[in-house]
């Protein structure tokens, strides 16, 4: 039915367009902000990841340096033993 009244009448027409592009123009705005929200939420998983990354990092050297710790230890320990019982 719209578009035998745009058939007939210009002024129908360009209101009618008018009217859909202002909804057009309203649903890529909001599609903006939504892409704008996703990006931020991305961008914080990433500093996340990045943070969780450099914490893993650190616990494992941490980890790694007490068990050389550990074995230089044990083995200073046992050549003491081996010294002393000689």
């Amino acid at each position: 039915m719209s578009l035998d009244i745009e058939k007939e009448s210009l002024e129908a027409h360009v209101d009618l367009c008018s009217e859909r592009y202002k909804r057009m123009e309203e649903k890529l705005d909001n599609l903006d902000s939504r892409i704008t929200g996703i990006e931020s939420v991305l961008v914080d998983i990433r500093d996340s990841i990045s943070s969780d990354k450099a914490n893993r990092s650190k616990q494992m050297m941490t980890i790694g340096m007490a068990v050389i710790g550990g074995l230089i230890s044990a083995v200073g320990f046992l050549t003491y033993q081996l010294i002393i019982n000689s």
